[in-house]
């Protein structure tokens, strides 16, 4: 299970994304990988959404054990 807390500073759109990765990647650290460089490559402005999400997705849907991302709060 990876469990992340959220607080006001991250509201920002590649803090928030970091966080949730950086969450995967206690279940493995391989989780992620690909879409935490593309938004650490792109700093500011984030890159478009659907070519990070679409490499983190691919990833979680690829993992082949079950897990759950608890984001709280």
């Amino acid at each position: 299970m990876a469990w992340l807390s959220l607080d006001e500073g991250d509201s920002d759109p590649t803090r928030f994304w970091t966080c949730p990765i950086a969450a995967l990647r206690t279940v493995d650290a391989n989780l992620g990988e690909h879409a935490l460089a593309m938004l650490r490559t792109h700093g500011q402005p984030l890159p478009r959404a659907e070519s990070f999400l679409t490499l983190l997705l691919n990833d979680v849907a690829a993992f082949p054990e079950q897990f759950a991302l608890v984001l709280d709060d």
